[in-house]
């Protein structure tokens, strides 16, 4: 997302994007990329580096820029960075909220230093002039570790173009997995993790094949719990029905699985934004979600997709009337294409609207 924030931006006035350095990394990007001293994170938070918080030749180098605003996509060191930045620069800054912490602590932090993980983000963001968040969901969320101030949300766009894609690259899906012609597809896309809720994929699989159906279901996707994910599938028998495709890096190629799919299966209520959703949108496939969800608030159930509790027999329920009925999953899918997804395009465009919003409001403010 920070790529299509600092594309956009680079062709329309220009940016600069300050992130940890990571081994082995090559930036090729047409912007400038300042890197900074990092450190590598716990295998529980992820594959995420943690910036150093000190970087004065970095304040340094950013002043000497025409910089008119800084806009934030972490609360931790680089908060700092960001903060220091915009004071020494006497300009406005943005925060923009992206992870649900007040539920991620729960999972990663001991109990004991909750309370000082959710302080400690909640002072932080407090120091921004504007704080936004990509979903009501999210917005929630930080009021949740305790913030109490201003938030605006700044829905994300989708960098998917919509359209068909070559037919070729859909044979290649079907002939790479040897999947019958018309079979049914179901997929997911997103890291192999069980907190994405793929438990109740798996469970509401084994519902539809009980009762005699036939279908493949696609995971697109790496993460800490693939190996674990793939020996539970095997132990519920559904060796034969679940395809492990894993990471595709190919975007051309990803949207041939995202056309060739007849339902999207997303129950996660992690993710703060869904831009899956989205991607599946822009090729017409509707999206399964979770009610109540992050990926669910742009969804309306039997209207542009499929809203579900955390419950198998109701998925499995709900997609079996879908079966039965093809012409109603594609309605769900044209109307996913024109309600669901948000162009990259019209996302930036709001975007760099509120940043004019922000630097005049700042600047009123300052005289």
């Amino acid at each position: 997302m920070v790529e299509g924030y600092a594309e956009t931006l680079h062709r329309n006035g220009g940016c600069v994007v300050v992130a940890p350095k990571a081994p082995r990394y090559i930036d090729d990007s047409h912007y400038p990329v300042l890197r900074i001293p990092s450190l590598k994170t716990s295998k529980a938070v992820g594959p995420y580096r943690l910036a150093s918080p000190i970087e004065v030749r970095t304040i340094a180098k950013l002043k000497k820029m025409p910089l008119r605003l800084v806009h934030c996509h972490s609360p931790f060191s680089l908060a700092f960075l960001a903060e220091r930045t915009a004071k020494a620069c006497g300009i406005p800054s943005v925060y923009s909220y992206h992870t649900k912490y007040a539920q991620d602590f729960k999972r990663t932090v001991p109990r004991a230093f909750r309370a000082f993980m959710a302080d400690f983000i909640v002072q932080r963001v407090r120091t921004f002039d504007e704080v936004w968040t990509v979903s009501q969901g999210a917005a929630d969320d930080l009021r949740a570790l305790g913030y109490r101030g201003g938030i605006v949300i700044m829905r994300n766009g989708c960098t998917m173009p919509t359209g068909e894609p070559p037919g070729a690259l859909i044979s290649v899906v079907q002939a790479s997995h040897n999947i019958p012609e018309n079979v049914t597809i179901f997929l997911f896309v997103g890291r192999m993790i069980w907190y994405k809720k793929i438990q109740l994929i798996l469970d509401t699989l084994a519902l539809l094949k009980q009762v005699g159906r036939d279908f493949r279901m696609l995971f697109i996707g790496g993460g800490q719990d693939e190996h674990e994910i793939a020996k539970t599938t095997r132990e519920m028998g559904l060796d034969d029905n679940v395809i492990f495709v894993g990471t595709i890096y190919d975007r051309e190629l990803l949207r041939a699985y995202y056309a060739r799919a007849d339902l999207f299966f997303f129950p996660s209520d992690f993710d703060t934004s869904g831009l899956v959703v989205q991607e599946a949108a822009a090729l017409e496939c509707p999206s399964i979600v979770l009610r109540g969800s992050c990926a669910a608030e742009n969804v309306t159930h039997q209207k542009n997709g499929i809203c579900i509790d955390d419950n198998a027999d109701q998925a499995a329920r709900a997609i079996t009337e879908l079966l039965d009925a093809p012409e109603k999953i594609r309605e769900l899918g044209k109307r996913a294409r024109s309600e669901v997804y948000l162009s990259w395009d019209d996302a930036m465009k709001a975007v760099m609207a509120r940043y004019e919003k922000v630097i005049e409001h700042t600047m009123r403010r300052k005289r």
